[in-house]
């Protein structure tokens, strides 16, 4: 079958037609008399022949397919030559439109007066389908924000957040300035695959601020939104939010709100979280208070006030490459409900700025359950613990088989740690394995100033060889051995 010739005058008028918002879709090329394009304009359809005005009056008329078309079609169908042609059939037939409106809502109303509550339910979703289109994305949305917004001031669960979930343009939903919750790149990918293939289960959680809509949890669910291509094409640009409580709206509320959630999940950065809790401190927020509304206890507030001052304490005190660890440090005060402004800015906290440190709280590190910061093991010396050290060590086999173990065991511990770029990298992952095969603490590393050069030259090997896999096992790249020991910018395991 010979391609329809298309008139000279389609691409204007489509053109034209378009810039008044109506759909327009071309049908020249499905033949056998069909029109030449399909325009859809509030919410009526029109079948349009196009002919081209500048030709004789015999090159405009009807082709034998196109007459059959029309006159064998039982819906209207109309041809024109001009732009302004079409326009008043629109004219024409929108006014038709608003009368039969009448006659529908006399309908409606009858059926509404006489009918059950379900089937006043159904006559309210009728005249819902008038305004609700599907014509128009942005109109649309705001309608069925409006009804959902109405529903909720007479429900019963009004109080509840999720009870209004609200679509907005991912672009004026902005990150809060304190959220301590880091995802890694392979975490990242996942949401987004879970988006993709189960779609949007949980809004993001907001609070309007200052004309933006800030996010109180939630966030890397606004970042599929906007960066993934598939997610942003199927929800049209927008993001499904609600709205937390009126009486949250107090920054301090709005961040142990957004604490509370990062915990309910069981990852978020323990330095960001002492910066937090600081913060919360010099709002004149005690101790006990913190702990109630983080979910916390005031062991972990203290320690996080401790960890914030870690980088001025141990400024002097790097990891030697010898995998000594320091003892614990006694002249050390710490900080108190009564910290003065000046004393909250002289600490702060050390390695926060890159985005590919995952954070853990230690109460979440499987070392810590294992004993890594025991001061002493049963049934053994100082001395003791220090030679099995390096006899563990000199073992390469029984070595290789512990670090396998911490990879796949240890799994918080590794991300907590193996992320941290400013420590030794090389010094953890041997205590660590240490620790997983043997049960003895970081605190005698020093056996591994009993091996010799060669034995520590291939422990440390060993270590990095590990250390790499795991780099690359969750698609983050390889490190050198100084990188991986950190030389001359380590701080202190904490």
């Amino acid at each position: 079958m010979r391609a329809k010739r298309i008139d000279a005058n389609q691409n204007e008028i489509v053109n034209q037609l378009r810039k008044i918002k109506a759909s327009v879709f071309i049908t020249s090329m499905v033949g056998k008399g069909f029109p030449d394009i399909v325009v859809g304009l509030r919410g009526i359809n029109f079948l349009i022949e196009l002919k081209d005005s500048s030709k004789p009056n015999s090159a405009k008329k009807l082709t034998t397919d196109e007459q059959a078309f029309f006159d064998t079609w039982k819906g209207t169908v109309y041809k024109c030559e001009t732009f302004d042609e079409i326009l008043q059939i629109i004219s024409k037939q929108y006014k038709i439109s608003k009368m039969n409106y009448k006659k529908f809502l006399s309908v409606i109303n009858s059926k509404y007066e006489k009918g059950t509550t379900d089937d006043k339910i159904e006559c309210i979703i009728d005249l819902i389908k008038t305004v609700v289109t599907g014509n128009e994305i942005q109109k649309d949305v705001h309608c069925i924000n409006k009804l959902r917004e109405g529903i909720h001031n007479l429900s019963p669960f009004k109080n509840e957040p999720v009870d209004f979930v609200k679509w907005v343009m991912a672009e004026d939903v902005v990150a809060n300035d304190y959220n301590p919750n880091k995802v890694a790149p392979p975490e990242m990918e996942l949401l987004e695959v879970s988006i993709m293939n189960d779609g949007y289960t949980q809004p993001v959680v907001t609070f309007p601020n200052n004309g933006k809509i800030e996010v109180v949890d939630g966030f890397h669910r606004t970042r599929v939104s906007k960066e993934s291509k598939v997610v942003r094409e199927r929800v049209k640009g927008y993001t499904p939010t609600v709205i937390i409580r009126k009486e949250q709206s107090d920054k301090n509320d709005r961040i142990a709100s957004t604490i509370r959630h990062n915990r309910a999940r069981g990852k978020h950065q323990v330095d960001a979280m002492s910066e937090i809790v600081l913060e919360l401190k010099n709002r004149n927020w005690k101790n006990e208070r913190i702990a109630r509304e983080l979910g916390m206890d005031e062991e972990e507030i203290l320690r996080l006030c401790q960890i914030t001052g870690l980088q001025d304490i141990f400024k002097d005190d790097d990891f030697s490459r010898s995998w000594e660890a320091s003892d614990s440090i006694h002249n050390y005060e710490p900080l108190t409900d009564d910290i003065s402004e000046e004393e909250a800015e002289h600490y702060r906290t050390v390695n926060t700025n890159d985005p590919t440190r995952i954070f853990h709280t230690f109460d979440k590190w499987e070392c810590h359950k294992a004993g890594f910061y025991a001061s002493s093991k049963d049934g053994m010396t100082a001395d003791e613990c220090e030679k099995s050290y390096a006899e563990f060590l000199s073992d390469n086999e029984r070595f290789k088989e512990a670090l396998d173990g911490v990879i796949r065991d240890w799994v918080n511990s590794c991300e907590h740690y193996l992320t941290n770029k400013a420590m030794n990298r090389i010094a953890w992952l041997g205590q660590a394995a240490m620790c997983y095969a043997t049960g003895i603490p970081s605190k005698f590393c020093s056996g591994f100033n009993l091996l010799t050069g060669d034995q520590q030259d291939k422990a440390n090997a060993t270590a990095l060889q590990a250390l790499n896999y795991w780099m690359k096992k969750y698609n983050m790249e390889e490190v050198s051995m100084e990188d991986a020991l950190s030389i001359g910018r380590q701080v202190n395991i904490y």
